[in-house]
């Protein structure tokens, strides 16, 4: 696959991504600048970014395109920060732009992924 991944939008423009997404769940609290914290779940990830699906919908009132400030994920060793952006205001949830740190963010989701999978083991 290249880096690059072709996506149709609901409204049916094309737009290039990046990174490919990955459906994948974990727990998160997003901190925007001059809101409360939002407690939720990730809906898919990749290298660049984050689906965020609030635990409240009604949370998501507030928020506007362009927000700024930090997803933090319970990892291991300790609570892991990123900084992000809001890049859509969707009707579920927010897509998020990971400012910094892509490379730890897909080693701490791929570190959550394999706990989560040695946790099922019987």
């Amino acid at each position: 696959m290249t880096s690059q991944e072709r996506s149709r939008s609901k409204k049916g423009e094309s737009n290039l991504r990046r990174w490919e997404r990955k459906s994948h769940a974990v727990t998160l609290l997003l901190a925007l600048d001059g809101l409360q914290a939002i407690p939720g779940k990730s809906r898919d990830v990749s290298l660049s970014g984050v689906f965020f699906v609030p635990d409240a919908l009604r949370d998501l009132r507030l928020v506007r395109h362009g927000h700024r400030g930090s997803l933090t994920m319970s990892a291991g060793e300790g609570p892991l920060r990123f900084p992000c952006e809001v890049i859509r205001v969707a009707e579920g949830g927010l897509a998020l732009n990971l400012h910094d740190r892509q490379a730890a963010f897909g080693m701490a989701v791929t570190q959550e992924i394999f706990n989560s999978l040695k946790s099922r083991r019987p």
